[in-house]
């Protein structure tokens, strides 16, 4: 129990702190000389996860999924790292992840929603409560076997990272999940369906995780949240695994040559719409405009992280000319298993992958001087034609 004198928000630890606490029992295994070494990093993107998940699914279908030595996920991109990371028959989950509907999800039957006595939550910490996700992420990971397949792949030298949000201190929190699960007791499997929980948490559509930690004999609460609200995608290579300077060094150099394949769930550039004058639509398409330029942010750092230490980078996203004709949030299981199929096609096909992040978009590079436009090609810059990608406004 939390001592009331207490203050709730823990203060960012020190990298030494940070370090010391999060120390493996076992240590992770670096690519030896000349091995192929695989890094899967899964973005977020709500109901566009059945894109990855078809990738997924497709290629391990193919039968050229290699093993990957580590996986990343935030949001959507965390349910679909817990059933990879395990591999074998936990990948099943990932065929029922179109099964979710947009009445399900807001009749009751997945979220609670919060009519009273605080009509959409106002007052209250969400729209939404997140405690029947909370029970369908329990009764998925409390399968036979489950926890001890992560655990094993752990002790393996494996290792699975999810992020969340921590909204006291503002910043982006790291969690190993193999590690957790490895604890083997009824608390760590409950704080890993939280952390999983928490990394899913929508604000304000879900009631944050409320999460306890003890730092130095202190226990503190913090409330953590979707972790795409801080970084769409993360990678945590070895290199910065805990360890002396040593390792970390002799990790850079091991590195050179691992792949790093990289699943957006959803578009790089989203489709250009007309967005009607209202405070929702405005809203809604501003926060859309945050988080595609994050995603943007994080895979252009991620690219140079790779180019420095000479690892293989390979990107897959939806598409440009796929009609993604519904939002991230509208959990529609027609249009979602469509979506689905694309990205088994494209695997089976080997049409996914591409080699570097998109450049930027002609009408970011393009100075606008006034208030007439026209669309002949620029030497530097190239056509650019805006009512041909705009959709008109209901």
């Amino acid at each position: 129990m939390i001592d009331p004198g207490l203050h709730r928000i823990a203060e960012p630890l020190a990298p030494e702190a940070s370090r010391l606490a999060t120390k493996p029992t076992v240590r992770p295994r670096l690519p030896k000389a000349g091995e192929k070494y695989d890094i899967l990093v899964l973005s977020g993107g709500g109901s566009y996860g059945a894109y990855p998940a078809g990738i997924i699914c497709g290629w391990n279908d193919c039968g050229t999924m290699p093993k990957f030595q580590v996986v990343t996920g935030v949001s959507t991109g965390t349910l679909v790292a817990t059933a990879v990371f395990p591999g074998g028959r936990f990948l099943d989950d990932l065929r029922t992840y179109t099964s979710l509907s947009q009445s399900t999800l807001k009749s009751g039957d997945l979220w609670t929603i919060k009519r009273f006595p605080h009509p959409f939550g106002i007052g209250s910490d969400s729209v939404a409560s997140n405690k029947p996700l909370r029970t369908i992420l329990t009764e998925r990971y409390n399968q036979p076997g489950y926890f001890e397949a992560v655990a094993g792949e752990h002790a393996a030298g494996r290792r699975l990272y999810v992020g969340t949000c921590n909204l006291d201190t503002m910043r982006f929190v790291i969690w190993d999940l193999g590690a957790i699960a490895s604890l083997g007791t009824p608390e760590s499997r409950k704080l890993y369906v939280e952390v999983v929980a928490a990394s899913a948490a929508i604000p304000p559509l879900l009631s944050p995780s409320r999460i306890t930690m003890t730092i130095d004999g202190r226990t503190f609460e913090e409330l953590h949240v979707d972790g795409g609200t801080a970084r769409s995608l993360f990678f945590y290579p070895p290199s910065d695994w805990p360890g002396n300077e040593e390792d970390r060094k002799t990790g850079t150099v091991m590195l050179a040559g691992a792949r790093v394949h990289v699943i957006v769930s959803g578009k790089i550039y989203e489709d250009a719409e007309g967005t009607e004058p209202k405070l929702v639509k405005i809203v809604a398409r501003s926060v859309g405009t945050m988080l595609s330029a994050l995603t943007r942010s994080d895979l252009a750092r991620l690219y140079s992280h790779c180019q420095d230490r000479d690892m293989v980078f390979r990107l897959a996203a939806v598409p440009t000319d796929y009609p993604l004709d519904f939002t991230a949030s509208e959990f529609n299981p027609e249009k979602m298993t469509k979506l689905f199929h694309e990205g088994y096609r494209r695997t089976q096909q080997n049409q996914v992958w591409n080699a570097e992040p998109p450049e930027r978009a002609v009408s970011e590079e393009r100075v606008r001087r006034g208030p007439v436009m026209t669309t002949t090609p620029s030497k530097e810059i190239g056509p650019f034609d805006p009512s041909a990608t705009v959709r008109p406004r209901r």
